[in-house]
C-alpha cells in the first residue's frame, strides 16, 4: 500500500509539475524532447519542481489566505503532525492500519491531510505555471542577459537543456538583436549547393525533418566547373542564380551540410556552442559555425 501511494504522489508532485512547467514553457520557445530515463533528464525535472515546491510550503504554511483556501481544515499545527503520523503508520502496516480503523482514528486524519494535500497541490501548480512563465521571459530574452553571472549560471543549468537545439541554432534567438539573420550555405546528396536566410524549420521529436529559406540562391557548379576546364579563372562568386521562389523548402534527408552565418553578430555565445555540440554531435547533418559577414563559397 505505501508503494503505491508514494508512487503516486511521484506522479502528483514530479510528473505533473513537469508537464504543466513544460506546457507552458513552450509558449515562448520550442522545446527539446526529453528521455524521461535520463538520470540528468530526472535531476532537471526535481530541481525545476522544487523551486515552486518550497515557495509554496512557505506559503501554504504561514500566509494567511494559503493556509485556508481552498479546502481549509480545521486545527492547529499538532493536529496536522498527528493526523499526517496516523496516515502513514497506517499506510506502512496492516496492524495499524487495523488498529486506527477500528478506533475510528484513521479515516478522519486521512481526509484532513487529503484535503491539506489538495490545498499544497492547487498553489503549487499555480506556482509552476508562474515559473514557467518566468524561465518562458527570461529565455527569450537571453541575448539581453546573458553577461549577467547569476542569469548565466541559470541559463546554463536549467534554461538551454530545456530548449530545442535547432532552435539556437536556426534563429537569432540568443542574440540581442532579434532583427538579425541567420544565413545558411547548405549542401545537399545530390551535390548541389543552396543559399538562404533561414526562415523557418520544421522538427520530428528531436530531428530536423526541414526548413525554408527565403531569398533562395543555387549555386551554378556544373557552369563553374565547365568554365575551370575552358583554362579560364572565373570568379566563384558569379555563379550563384537567384531561384524565382520567394521561400524555397529543402527536406532534412537531402541536406549532408549546413554552413550558418549570424549576421550581423560574430558567432554564438560559447555556453551555447558547447550545448550545441553535446545535443546534436550524433546527428547526420554536418553543421559548421562561421562568423561575421558571410563568406564566399568554395567549389
Amino acid at each position: 500500500m505505501l508503494a503505491l501511494v508514494l508512487s503516486f504522489l511521484v506522479v502528483l508532485y514530479l510528473i505533473v509539475p513537469d508537464a504543466i512547467f513544460r506546457f507552458v514553457f513552450k509558449w515562448f520557445v520550442p522545446l527539446r524532447t526529453l528521455v524521461p530515463a535520463k538520470p540528468e533528464t530526472i535531476y532537471r525535472a526535481v530541481v525545476l519542481a522544487s523551486i515552486p515546491f518550497v515557495i509554496t510550503m512557505v506559503l501554504v504554511w504561514y500566509a494567511p489566505l494559503f493556509t485556508c483556501w481552498p479546502f481549509p481544515v480545521e486545527g492547529a499545527s499538532q493536529q496536522r503532525r498527528a493526523d499526517y503520523k496516523i496516515v502513514t503508520a497506517a499506510l506502512y502496516s496492516d496492524a495499524q492500519f487495523n488498529k486506527y480503523d477500528s478506533s475510528g482514528e484513521f479515516w478522519p486524519a486521512f481526509t484532513r491531510c487529503s484535503r491539506r494535500q489538495a490545498r499544497l497541490l492547487v498553489w503549487f501548480y499555480v506556482a509552476v505555471c508562474g515559473e514557467g512563465l518566468l524561465f518562458g521571459f527570461l529565455s527569450t530574452n537571453y541575448g539581453k542577459y546573458q553577461h549577467y553571472g547569476l542569469y548565466n549560471i541559470l541559463a546554463e543549468g536549467l534554461l538551454l537543456p530545456n530548449i530545442s537545439e535547432w532552435h539556437l541554432l536556426l534563429t537569432p534567438f540568443v542574440f540581442p538583436n532579434k532583427e538579425a539573420t541567420v544565413s545558411a550555405d547548405i549542401l545537399c546528396t545530390d551535390e548541389s549547393l543552396y543559399n538562404g536566410e533561414v526562415k523557418q524549420y520544421f522538427l520530428d521529436g528531436s530531428k530536423i525533418s526541414g526548413l525554408i529559406l527565403v531569398k533562395p540562391r543555387r549555386y551554378d557548379r556544373r557552369s563553374y566547373l565547365a568554365d575551370l576546364d575552358k583554362g579560364l579563372k572565373p570568379d566563384k562568386t558569379k555563379y550563384w542564380k537567384d531561384i524565382p521562389s520567394a521561400k524555397l523548402y529543402l527536406f532534412a534527408d537531402r541536406i549532408l551540410n549546413i554552413n550558418l552565418n549570424y549576421v550581423p553578430h560574430e558567432s554564438l555565445p560559447g555556453p551555447v556552442k558547447s550545448f550545441i555540440a553535446a545535443s546534436i554531435g550524433n546527428s547526420r547533418i554536418s553543421i559548421t559555425l562561421k562568423s561575421g559577414t558571410p563568406q564566399k563559397p568554395s567549389d
